[in-house]
């Protein structure tokens, strides 16, 4: 089975034949469908429009549970990594008291006394939720702080 997707131009730039795909249709609650794209190219768009992408992917559907028209939420795996070191987004936003961030990427860790101790790390990539840690001294197992207790 085909699905053809509209995606804006920021979404859409990195989509590539050969990336798999996740999707639910909200007629289906509790169901998590895989696909691949297939293609994904640059749509027609008027003067005064955003620039799209039509992507189109492809999926089994041996049960023919699936259904032309049904409206699916799909996220695309734009790249992905295994076994590495990620922190919650909430971890890199976490900023104690009235500290300065200068504009370094951060966490922070408890330090002596309990108190809250910055960490640099350099960070890659992102499923929204969390983020993965290239560099910094952060050792696997490291507890780091996502919000502040009031």
């Amino acid at each position: 089975m085909e699905i053809e997707a509209t995606l804006g131009e920021k979404e859409g730039a990195d989509v590539r034949p050969g990336q798999n795909v996740t999707f639910n249709v909200d007629s289906l609650a509790g169901r998590t469908f895989l696909g691949i794209v297939t293609s994904a190219v640059p749509a027609a768009s008027s003067p005064g429009h955003i620039a799209t992408y039509k992507v189109l992917m492809h999926t089994d559907n041996p049960d023919l549970i699936l259904k032309p028209g049904m409206t699916v939420r799909l996220n695309i795996i734009l790249a992905g990594r295994r076994r590495v070191l990620t922190v919650p987004n909430t971890a890199l936003t976490f900023q104690p008291g009235k500290a300065s961030r200068d504009n370094q990427e951060q966490v922070y860790i408890l330090g002596p006394n309990r108190q809250p101790r910055p960490v640099a790390v350099k960070t890659g990539i992102t499923n929204g939720r969390r983020t993965e840690i290239l560099q910094g001294n952060l050792p696997e197992g490291s507890r780091v702080i996502v919000e502040q207790l009031q």
